[in-house]
């Protein structure tokens, strides 16, 4: 006998998959920052992180990374400097900071402003992973993986956004002010 499947899922499904087709439309239309940007990008250590860097990096840019761990965010650096040998490495600043404290974004902020003057792009992307069955997990249900990176996400953005100044449009082609 053939299961059938629940309206609303499939419903749910096409959403999803509308957005993304969308999101990724808009994505690959959108024009890369100008050179010089500079980009702060959390979980920028590896992952998702690291390739977003990598990408912003196909053109000349300054990078804030962050990450919990400061080794993975000099091999993560030396990487990209590998990689883009356009780079050099006064054109990164690395913050080791759990964002999951809201002092900890207000510090990654101003740390980036002390050191750059302005940041140009934000890209949230910290978040943690836990692998395997979820009865061998010992957190407990509020602080279970899920429910704390739902918690970084949502609410770190906030701390790490607002002491951003506004960015002060340019015109297109005009470079951005040079850097200290």
């Amino acid at each position: 006998m053939a299961r059938s499947l629940n309206p609303f899922f499939l419903a749910g499904l096409g959403a999803g998959a509308a957005a993304a087709a969308i999101a990724a439309t808009r994505a690959l239309r959108s024009s890369p920052p100008p050179e010089g940007s500079v980009i702060l990008v959390t979980g920028g250590s590896r992952g998702l992180g690291y390739a977003i860097a990598s990408r912003f990096a196909q053109r000349p840019a300054r990078f804030v990374l962050a990450s919990r761990d400061r080794l993975e965010l000099a091999t993560a650096q030396d990487s990209l400097l590998e990689e883009h040998p356009h780079l050099r490495p006064e054109d990164f600043y690395l913050v080791d900071a759990n964002l999951a404290e809201p002092a900890e974004c207000k510090r990654l902020v101003h740390e980036a402003l002390d050191r750059f003057g302005r940041i140009d792009v934000l890209v949230n992307n910290a978040g943690i992973i836990e692998v395997g069955p979820a009865e061998l997990t010992t957190s407990k249900p509020s602080t279970a993986p899920w429910a704390f990176t739902s918690t970084l996400r949502f609410t770190s953005s906030g701390p790490r956004s607002r002491p951003c100044p506004r960015r002060s449009p340019r015109p297109a082609g005009t470079p951005p002010p040079p850097s200290s």
